[in-house]
């Protein structure tokens, strides 16, 4: 989760997994199935508020032993020409976490990255 400081003029985002991942900002999809999503416009999908960014990273065995590495993140550009970067680090969460093998997600879950 993320909230901006001011009035936005633009917001992008842009991750790299070594595999697949799915992508949402505000609960609307951003990429689905993907290794890599280029330098991508998002400033339509922010909120007011409180914003919310889910990422569902794939090939996880426990949560000892995640077996994707992803990186990215999110620039937001201020109306005052000031830009902050929420950049992927320690900061972000597992919430969810199903077996390896799973061919179906159980109706619990939320694949949910929170920001705090």
């Amino acid at each position: 989760m993320f909230t901006p400081a001011k009035k936005i003029k633009k917001a992008e985002t842009a991750f790299l997994c070594d595999n697949l991942f799915d992508l949402w900002l505000n609960g609307k999809q951003i990429v689905l199935d993907s290794k890599h999503l280029t330098l991508a416009d998002i400033t339509e999908l922010l909120v007011d508020g409180e914003n919310n960014l889910h990422i569902r990273g794939y090939q996880s065995a426990t949560y000892n032993t995640f077996s994707s590495a992803i990186t990215g993140g999110i620039r937001l550009y201020y109306e005052d020409g000031h830009i902050e970067e929420i950049v992927t680090d320690a900061s972000f969460k597992l919430v969810q976490l199903t077996n390896f093998w799973d061919i179906k997600e159980p109706e619990s879950v939320t694949a949910e990255v929170q920001f705090e």
